[in-house]
């Protein structure tokens, strides 16, 4: 990279090139750190770079490492932002968990090729912002336009107007809900086949799916707005446990499966990163997509693993993978790591955590039912076909009950 640079014309320092001379190593790191001898820092990250950075290995290992941190720590510090240090990815697998907290959130660049010839390649546009040539430039702001005002409004003091328009919303809401899960109403669970395998969990009854139709809309748009074989971002679904993550997730997951809007859709547990390993794997089994047909599975988990991030890279636009209860800050980043390694389909996320990227995911949050829909889930499940006032009574009273449970364990939602 650094000779590549030179080459396109960016006077590049680099400590290899120096290694036969006699340095004063400390004294020259922080030399070259100085504004006034750089315009920009380029950070190489991988994850023994971000543990030598922030300290984490002996303390005999990475001095170098440690010391250039430090001199960044504090010219981010002193200048109260970041207008040099750019994190830069290099090797195979890298993802942004391998950029040092101090750098994270700020531009990155993944570079897999060296050269200008690609003009939307991340190298290219690197070397746009080292030499301070944006791709796309402003036009002088124009004069302002004047506009006539609009006519004045009755104030309005009759509130049954607006209640009735509140009403009517959630009706039109519930309308359109019933129409997105018509296609589930009264129909059995199909069978995986070769053509169109799925180990989806049964989904929910249409009748109790209640209080969740805007977010399966926005799911659904969200997953098919680019059609059957795009790529869409990742859809984190999160919130507190018990708020039905799991099952939105499922009914979503089927609608694309039974509309035939993806050939395969796959339930994976990933509270761990070695579960999300282990289930992964499970996916070439001969039920699922059959990868050893003629000979024994490898005993490697690794290998095995790796077979089906291949196959499925094989069906771009073709798959939709649910990722459940990846809750721990291990399993995130094992997670985002699949994002990278694992490009081409769609993916259903459900989680507890809300510190997912916004440039990488799309978030869906869910939160605890509020007293009004609780009642309306408890009246869908209700043995009786008419609920009496009795009923109704002490279904508001076990809703606020829960209600102000919920808010204890969750002040926040």
């Amino acid at each position: 990279m650094a000779q590549q640079l030179r080459r396109d014309g960016i006077n590049t320092e680099l400590d290899q090139f120096h290694q036969e001379e006699l340095k004063h190593w400390p004294r020259w790191c922080e030399e070259q750190l100085r504004p006034e001898n750089s315009a920009f820092v380029l950070c190489v990250c991988t994850p023994e770079y971000k543990r030598r950075v922030e300290g984490k290995v002996a303390a005999d290992v990475g001095k170098g490492v440690f010391w250039e941190g430090t001199l960044i720590y504090t010219y981010l510090s002193d200048s109260k932002g970041n207008q040099r240090c750019v994190p830069v990815l290099l090797y195979e697998h890298a993802c942004e968990a391998d950029i040092p907290y101090i750098l994270a959130g700020y531009t990155q660049f993944k570079l897999a090729t060296f050269g200008l010839e690609d003009a939307q390649s991340q190298y290219s546009k690197l070397y746009r912002l080292l030499t301070r040539q944006p791709a796309r430039l402003m036009i002088e702001v124009g004069t302002p336009q004047k506009l006539p005002p609009l006519p004045q409004e009755a104030r309005r003091t009759n509130f049954i107007p607006l209640i009735q328009e509140a009403i009517a919303s959630i009706k039109k809401t519930e309308s359109n809900t019933e129409k997105i899960l018509v296609i589930l109403k009264d129909r059995a669970v199909p069978t995986s086949t070769a053509q169109r395998p799925h180990n989806l969990p049964p989904w929910m009854n249409s009748d109790y799916f209640i209080g969740r139709g805007e977010e399966l809309q926005k799911l659904m748009s969200a997953l098919t707005k680019l059609g059957k074989d795009a790529v869409a971002q990742p859809q984190v679904i999160h919130g507190p446990g018990g708020t039905g993550k799991s099952q939105l997730a499922i009914q979503a997951a089927w609608l694309l499966y039974l509309e035939e809007k993806c050939d395969m859709a796959f339930f994976v547990s990933a509270d761990t990163p070695s579960v999300l390993d282990a289930k992964l794997a499970e996916l070439d089994g001969e039920s699922l997509l059959k990868l050893y047909q003629a000979a024994e599975p490898p005993k490697e988990l690794e290998i095995r693993e790796k077979k089906v991030i291949e196959a499925l890279r094989a069906k771009t636009g073709r798959w939709v993978l649910l990722l459940d209860n990846v809750d721990s800050k291990e399993a995130r980043d094992a997670t985002k790591r699949l994002f990278t390694s694992l490009a081409g389909g769609r993916f259903l996320v459900t989680t507890q955590r809300k510190d997912w990227p916004r440039a990488t995911v799309q978030k869906l949050e869910l939160k605890v039912f509020n007293p009004t829909e609780a009642v309306s889930s408890l009246r869908s499940r209700y043995w009786k076909s008419e609920a009496t006032g009795d009923d109704l009574a002490d279904f508001e009273k076990l809703a606020d009950q829960v209600w102000v449970l919920a808010a204890r364990a969750h002040p926040c939602f």
